[in-house]
């Protein structure tokens, strides 16, 4: 669990990291082509990390390191916690 919520966190991370000089990027290739640069912005694309980019990787991390403390309870019911959690992070990341 503790593997999955890193890569969760990791999400928003590099894309602040690396989100400005993506963008920087796109923008140059766009010009190159000729096509304007602003399509991007116009088509709700975005390379920063910001609102539920940011949100929504960080809530399910966070739901995962508490599973991740459940198993150091070790109680009968961990396992079948682990297993619901695991299905529904499996399921939304599969959207």
């Amino acid at each position: 669990m503790q593997v999955f919520a890193a890569a969760f966190v990791s999400i928003p991370v590099v894309r602040a990291r690396f989100g400005g000089g993506a963008t920087a990027a796109a923008h140059a290739e766009l010009r190159r082509q000729g096509v304007r640069t602003t399509v991007l912005e116009e088509s709700g694309m975005r390379f920063d990390a910001g609102g539920h980019e940011t949100g929504v990787p960080v809530s399910i991390a966070a739901v995962l390191a508490a599973t991740a403390c459940l198993n150091l309870i070790s109680g009968s019911w961990v396992g079948a916690v682990n297993w619901i959690i695991l299905g529904l992070v499996l399921a939304i990341a599969g959207r």
